[in-house]
């Protein structure tokens, strides 16, 4: 009797509900505003945000009213009166503020690349926090596979390092984009060693920005592909407490803890993230393959009861200890078990710590002017201890060969060897990084036009300090006993320290003229670069055997121009210079030159009801593509190449769409990325994706096509929602062959579901499928040999807000 009573009041509780759906638009584009906040004003500290689309909704009763508030930065604060009645979603206008932004609107204005998603031409990607909270993945790739034109390897199954290009550019652990924390720089050296073993935890994340085109001049130091800034939990403008506890398959657990207060002149906020996984590789002999990572994120904030002024102090760590290796499968292997693991590569860790500084001072001298200073400074090291080579030989060679008769590889899985057969090398690396950059910003009127100016610098320097040894281990047993343990410092390349220090400096402005907005900018940057190798001086007691060093002046322009068809529908173009620094150099004969290239790009945005479309053409023409021999990606010389004229164009498409069958709102997105990449001229290369080139080669790991699609339904109290993910397949070696086994890996077809119960206004359970039909593709041939994605996963959690 007490449960059919539950479930006749959960049937009349349903009846009675409805839900209002609004749309949040710039008044004078038509435009959708990302992230306005919309605060029911007779519910105390009840509201949502709007989504990339500006799309908004909430619950209520029946022929209920409601008076809500929307804010946005930038825009004037508006409130209306809505009815659950009404039978048409409304969409909602807001009028460009001319009340001058407040010290902690500028910060968060200065956190993300683009507050205001029109400002600048170019394309702009928003993962929104209404999304982050959809899947609430903690893998990177799984978050910013929805976004046209990033290009994904993925290596581990869980984003620990990822591999992300844009529009082309290299993936090779993302060292040709500008990877941000809360729009400052937190790759663990950009500029003397870009390949980023390091990457902020993204389950920790409120949202997530990309930008590609000429929108991304002004971040330095690469300008061809794109910029990705990683948007970390915000100081909450009430007292709140919110968190996550999941547990899953493959010995998955996430638990997650943020709290945090303001008042008038004070803020504070502490958060921890914590997640760890078994793996689901199968270790031969058994043994952990999964990972454990621990982050701790502090934010205190100060500011004037006037308008004046505001410091904020920002502290996070991470502490990561992952069971992974470089060692990958044949191909026999992999169509037997692409789960399994050799028992070689038993010892192989990663042990990696992060720790991060920052502190922001703004001003805001005038109503029309606010100048905003960060200090960071960024530590980060990390000891990957895995198998090198086997009976001399590289893994990579070994697995290349795909002969499984041969000695060397059946050393791979063998219970017992001689003395001194396996090498695992201690790859161990200290990177530092600190600077102080600054922005000054200012709207003002000249001639009657509008104008919006931007300037600012940036003092930076990093170093990347290499001291490894290799210890040469047995088989006894199936364990791996080490017989002879390495020196620190010795053997070739062990021994050297890579520095790097840059002045950099950018100007914008936007102007408005009637219906075409143009924006002009360009970023100059003064770069020196030093590499310092002690060879068999492992104590560094006297100078430096090799010294190389090399500077750089460059100077990086770009225009962008928006012009206004109709309301809520725009065209854009913009061409600007992209460009990469090379590094110091692994050898003293090295004469590696930057990367260059002029890339172009033309769209038009579409936005009219619940409509949303965006189509952009690209159009990158390399005059001197750059390469880097790393592990990850090669044969690990850490030598780099330039790759001479290369041309990448492509096409990409994305649309969304909001539909509501009577009490039902269906969410729907769309998004497709179309390339073609090829080589413009002959060349020989030592590096192994590359070899020998002709012109029309196509590059490797630029899939031709990439889709993803997502579909909702929300009812009441439950969410679900499905998406799906492909990737055509991917040559893994330049040429023109045809696709096959040997040059190539698996298209990537996946959908995941997420289902959602809102128990109570402060707690959500929801359960997940990962890979829901257990699709089985190798993702990659490299570091050495085939890797799987991950297999279907089920995972269950509870989320609490109060």
């Amino acid at each position: 009797m007490y449960r059919l009573s539950i479930l006749l009041i959960g049937i009349i509780q349903l009846l009675n509900a409805d839900v209002f759906v609004g749309k949040v638009v710039d008044s004078s584009t038509g435009m959708p505003i990302v992230e306005a906040n919309i605060q029911l004003k007779h519910k105390d500290n009840e509201g949502t945000v709007t989504n990339h689309s500006g799309i908004f909704s909430f619950s209520g009763n029946k022929g209920d009213s409601a008076l809500i508030e929307i804010t946005a930065i930038g825009y004037a604060d508006l409130e209306k009166m809505v009815f659950l009645s009404e039978s048409r979603t409304m969409i909602i206008q807001l009028e460009q503020s001319a009340i001058k932004l407040s010290p902690i609107n500028v910060l968060a204005d200065r956190s993300r690349i683009g507050q205001k998603f029109y400002r600048i031409p170019g394309s702009l990607s928003i993962v929104s926090k209404n999304e982050v909270l959809e899947f609430r993945d903690t893998d990177i790739n799984k978050v910013i596979s929805q976004v046209p034109g990033v290009y994904l390897q993925e290596e581990d199954g869980y984003g620990l390092r990822p591999n992300i290009g844009m529009r082309g550019s290299g993936l090779e652990r993302s060292s040709k984009i500008n990877m941000m924390e809360d729009g400052v720089l937190i790759s663990p050296a950009p500029y003397s060693s870009p390949a980023a073993y390091y990457s902020p935890t993204a389950g920790r994340m409120e949202s997530f920005e990309i930008r590609k085109g000429s929108s991304q001049v002004k971040y330095g130091p690469h300008s061809t592909g794109g910029a990705i800034n990683y948007i970390s939990a915000s100081i909450p403008k009430e007292l709140d407490f919110n968190g996550l506890f999941s547990i899953g398959e493959y010995g998955s657990q996430v638990a997650k803890i943020k709290s945090g207060m303001s008042s008038n002149n004070y803020g504070i906020m502490f958060q921890t993230h914590n997640e760890k996984a078994g793996g689901f590789k199968e270790l031969q002999g058994g043994g952990n393959t999964g990972y454990d990572k621990n982050d701790l994120l502090f934010k205190a904030r100060i500011n004037t009861s006037s308008d004046l002024a505001l410091l904020q102090l920002k502290l996070s760590s991470t502490d990561e200890i992952s069971n992974e290796t470089y060692l990958g499968l044949t191909r026999d292997d992999f169509d037997q078990n692409p789960f399994m693991r050799y028992r070689a590569s038993q010892k192989d860790k990663m042990d990696a710590d992060h720790d991060q500084f920052s502190l922001t001072a703004i001003i805001k001298p005038f109503e029309n002017l606010d100048i905003a200073s960060t200090f960071y400074d960024n530590h980060f090291h990390r000891n990957w201890y895995k198998l090198n080579k086997v009976n001399g030989h590289s893994i990579g060679s070994i697995l290349s060969n795909d002969n499984g008769t041969d000695s060397t590889y059946q050393l791979l899985s063998a219970n017992n060897s001689i003395d001194d057969i396996y090498n695992i090398k201690a790859n161990n690396r200290i990177y530092e990084s600190s600077g102080l950059q600054t922005i000054l910003r200012s709207n003002f009127k000249l001639f009657g036009k509008q104008n919006d100016l931007m300037f600012g610098f940036r003092i930076h320097s990093d170093s990347m300090n290499r001291f490894q040894k290799s210890d040469k281990y047995k088989m006894n047993g199936g364990d791996l006993i080490m017989t002879t343990e390495g020196i620190w410092g010795e053997g070739s390349k062990n021994n050297r320290l890579y520095t790097a220090s840059a002045n950099s400096m950018f100007i914008e402005n936007e102007l408005k003229l009637n219906r075409t907005i143009i924006t002009i900018g360009s970023r100059m940057e003064s770069i020196f670069l030093e590499r310092k190798d002690w060879g068999s001086d492992v104590n560094r007691d006297s100078t430096a055997s090799s010294i190389k060093k090399d500077k750089l002046k460059v100077f990086i322009p770009g225009i962008g121009l928006t012009y206004q068809l109709f309301k809520g529908i725009q065209i854009f173009t913009g061409i600007h210079k992209g460009f990469s620094p090379p590094g110091p150099g692994f050898d003293d004969e090295d004469e590696v030159l930057p990367e260059e290239s002029n890339n172009i790009e033309l769209g038009l945005r579409f936005n009219q009801g619940f409509h949303n479309a965006e189509l952009v053409t690209f159009y990158n023409d390399y005059k001197n593509l750059l390469g880097e021999d790393t592990e990850a990606a090669g044969s690990g010389t850490y030598a780099q190449f330039n790759g001479g004229k290369v041309l990448i164009n492509g096409i990409e498409l994305s649309y969304s769409n909001l539909f509501k069958i009577n009490k039902i709102l269906v969410p729907f997105s769309f998004s497709h990325t179309y390339t073609i990449a090829k080589f413009n001229n002959n060349f020989d290369s030592d590096f192994d994706p590359w070899g020998n080139v002709s012109i029309d080669d196509e590059l490797p790991y630029i899939p031709r096509n990439m889709a993803h699609a997502k579909i909702g339904m929300e009812m009441g109290k439950s969410q679900t929602y499905l998406r799906f993910k492909h990737i055509d397949k991917t040559r893994t070696i330049a040429g023109k062959e045809k696709l096959s086994e040997i040059n190539s890996i698996d298209a990537i077809n996946t959908v995941d579901i997420v289902s959602k119960y809102k128990i109570n206004k402060n707690i959500i359970f929801e359960i997940k499928f990962y890979n829901v039909t257990n699709s089985k593709s190798s993702v990659a041939n490299r570091p050495a040999g085939l890797r799987p994605n991950m297999p279907r996963q089920i995972i269950s959690s509870i989320s609490f807000d109060f």
